[in-house]
This record gives structure tokens, C-alpha cells and sequence, in this order.
């Protein structure tokens, strides 16, 4: 999947202020479901944006996170985490994007890739906060934010990534107030990152109930879950993937575009083969009728 994912990137695509959103950057334009409108509407009213930033994660995460992928509408999997607590990084990010999106808070997937951005890695959030007048990275799955050790600022995702290559000593973890503690350390969670550190990409979009809601899609996931990302590429609601430092993965990125023209030469081997098949059944079944 990420193979037919990856996409040119510059610095201006991580820099851009919610106004000037670009313009192929994918987003929801519709309401969320009411359950969860319903759960926001219930939380207490914070002075700022920043606060009802880590009032969405902290009471999101209020009964786990307790791991175990759900694989779910966002519906679904907002159900199940609030429920019981269950859900791996990516439904909790699936659900919190959609969160945001309800309480107009500009939100921004990111990833982080162990394996040359095969698919094994982590996902985490960055909000926009019109208070803070910057983009600042919560990872809402394991439960914290970061700050220079010197500073009571969050810091945004590419902040915190360039403290994390060149001087990782200066970086202080904040823990959310509410949920499990996945990260009880600082060093357990230092390391954690460090073994992405060089891979970390944004999502070219926030649309999970755009993806949900298209025919296709919700029709091919009734199959599997392959398919039905390979359909949400198809129809082009899937986002593409930035990768934030091309320079330094350029022999990954490579090898990710010699699998992308395999992929689709496969692709076009097996429409050849499925349109001769078509042909010759129908010939048969014209011979058939003739005879």
C-alpha cells in the first residue's frame, strides 16, 4: 500500500498555517456522527485551544489504551476505545482526527516507520492551537506531549524530531493526565522514537468519515481490509504520504518506487489477462447461442 502512497515532498508541505491549507490536502466537510458530537458537547469547557486539545486526548484515552487493532469505521472504533479502552495507535488517531474535525481544531496525521516505510511503525497527531499560534505534536496512544527542557511550550512534530536527531537530551516528555501510562519513562520513550527518528511522514490528509462513507470503499471493506484501502487509492480519497526528510531516505524511497512500478506493472498484467478471459467467454457464449 504505502508504495502506491508515497509522494514528492518539499519543506513548504509540513510548514503551510491551517488558512492556507493546500488545496489537495484531503479533509472531512461533514458532520460527525452524533454519538461522538454528543461526547464532545459533554466535556467541561477549557479557557483555551491547547487545553481543549489535551482535554479531547486525555478523556479519549480515559479507559485504556489497551492495544489490540479494531480495524473499524470511526464510529466503531470510537465506541470500543471509549468503552473499553481497546485500539492500537491508528484507530486512536483515526478517532481523534475525527474529534478535532467536530470541535474545529485543524488536526494533521503524522507516522513513523521501523521498517523503510514497509507499514510497521507508529502513528501520532499534530493540532493547530490558534493560543499557542503553532502546530503542536501529541502522541495521543502512548499518552504525551513534549517541550524543550527549558521551556514550557509544546513542540510541533518537526521540532520535536530535530531535537530528537541532534540533541535528544533537551527534550522532556509531559504525560496526559488520564489513561494507562504506555511510556513510563523518559528514556523507554527517547528510544522508542529514536528507532524512527529518520522516518517520520505526514498524511496528506484528515478524512476518516470520508473514507467511511464512500460506496466503494465500505463496499470493497466488506471483503477485507486490503481491498478496501486498495479502492480508497483508487477512487483518490486515500492520503498520499510526505515523507519529512527525503534527503536522508532517498535509497528508501527508491526502493519503494521500483515496488510501485512492479505493483502496477502486475496490475496491468492481470487487466490484460481478466479482458482476453472476458472476450474469449464471450465469443464461447455467442458460439452457444448460434449453434
Amino acid at each position: 500500500r504505502n508504495a502506491l502512497l508515497i509522494a514528492p515532498s518539499t519543506p513548504r508541505d509540513f510548514l503551510w498555517h491551517p488558512d492556507q491549507r493546500p488545496a489537495d490536502f484531503i479533509t472531512d466537510s461533514q458532520p460527525i456522527p452524533a454519538p461522538m458530537q454528543q461526547w464532545l458537547d459533554q466535556l467541561p469547557s477549557q479557557p483555551n485551544d491547547w487545553q481543549q486539545i489535551l482535554s479531547l486526548a486525555e478523556n479519549l484515552r480515559a479507559k485504556g489504551p489497551n492495544g489490540g487493532a479494531l480495524q473499524t469505521t470511526t464510529l466503531g472504533s470510537f465506541q470500543r476505545i471509549t468503552e473499553t479502552g481497546k485500539g492500537y495507535c491508528a484507530d486512536y488517531i483515526q478517532v481523534i482526527n475525527a474529534l478535532a474535525i467536530g470541535a474545529e481544531i485543524p488536526v494533521r496525521e503524522w507516522g513513523m516507520s521501523f521498517d523503510g516505510f514497509g507499514g510497521w511503525g507508529h502513528a501520532f497527531s499534530e493540532f493547530y492551537s490558534e493560543h499557542l499560534n503553532k502546530w503542536v505534536f501529541v502522541d495521543v496512544f502512548n499518552g504525551f506531549y513534549a517541550t524543550a527542557t527549558d521551556s514550557t511550550t509544546p513542540l510541533s512534530v518537526q521540532e520535536f524530531n530535530q531535537l530528537l536527531i541532534n540533541t535528544p537530551d533537551q527534550i522532556k516528555f509531559q504525560q496526559l493526565r488520564k489513561g494507562r501510562i504506555r511510556m513510563p519513562s523518559r528514556e523507554k520513550a527517547l528510544s522508542y522514537y529514536q528507532r524512527g527518528q529518520h522516518q517520520f511522514y505526514l498524511w496528506w490528509g484528515a478524512n476518516p468519515l470520508r473514507f467511511d462513507n464512500h460506496v466503494v470503499v465500505a463496499t470493497a471493506g466488506l471483503l477485507s481490509r486490503s481491498l478496501e484501502q486498495l479502492a480508497a487509492i483508487a477512487v483518490a480519497i486515500h492520503p498520499s504520504i510526505k515523507i519529512l526528510s527525503p534527503q536522508h531516505n532517498q535509497i528508501l524511497i527508491d526502493q519503494m518506487a521500483s515496488i510501485r512500478r512492479q505493483l502496477l506493472m502486475i496490475l496491468a498484467i492481470e487487466l490484460t489477462l481478466l479482458s482476453i478471459g472476458l472476450v474469449l467467454w464471450r465469443r464461447s457464449k455467442t458460439k452457444t447461442i448460434l449453434v
